[in-house]
């Protein structure tokens, strides 16, 4: 999280506006993510938006990226709505539990690193 807030810093500083970042993650975290940023991050900083739920809540999750720095998904929902995700460059992707990506054959693997890794500025697991 200190990485994701001091690359917010230094962008902010040098008058950009970055693009947000993905932390992709089991579904079992997404809500822990979003607590842990509000946590130990300052207020503000870093806006998480818990990009999970039902196809249909996750629709109505879409239009309010713009007022979000950080996607909180699961790996399932990248999976599931790869075509809106992949439409974004991310500052970072950031890999929880990763080793989920671990063999290059798995439709998981196939789906996250093109959408997710390739569409990223940086990446950490």
């Amino acid at each position: 999280m200190a990485v994701l807030a001091a690359a917010i810093v230094d962008q902010q500083a040098a008058g950009m506006t970055p693009p947000p970042t993905l932390i992709v993650c089991p579904p079992t975290l997404v809500s822990h993510w979003a607590h842990e940023i509000g946590k130990f991050v300052e207020e503000g900083l870093l806006q998480p938006l818990q990009y999970q739920g039902t196809p249909r809540e996750r629709l109505l999750l879409q239009p309010l990226l713009s007022q979000h720095n950080v996607v909180v998904a699961s790996y399932e929902s990248v999976k599931a709505d790869v075509h809106w995700l992949a439409q974004h460059t991310w500052l970072y992707c950031v890999l929880d539990e990763g080793h989920i990506i671990r063999n290059p054959k798995s439709k998981i693997t196939q789906v996250v690193v093109p959408c997710c890794v390739f569409r990223a500025c940086h990446w950490l697991m």
